[in-house]
């Protein structure tokens, strides 16, 4: 009986090393490396600051929907 048990540990042990593993060569090897990011900076104009609010207020109007009503929840308490 301990040599089953001790089989089937050994079993769901290996499993896991074989997921782990997978799941780091998928990392490693299959997505991309995009690099650092890049330090933009943005100047603020008033052309810039208008066009922001236009595009809040677009966004806005997505979220008047009944079946997406809960986003704009989450959204704004944020």
């Amino acid at each position: 009986m301990k040599k089953r048990i001790l089989k089937i540990a050994l079993y769901v042990f290996g499993i896991i090393i074989l997921g782990v593993s997978s799941l780091l060569a998928y990392v490693k090897i299959a997505l991309p490396d995009v690099g650092k990011p890049l330090d933009l900076k943005v100047e603020a104009s008033p052309e810039r600051i208008m066009r922001g609010e236009y595009l809040a207020q677009q966004r806005d109007g997505l979220h008047a929907m009944p079946f997406t009503a809960r986003l704009d929840r989450v959204w704004r308490s944020g």
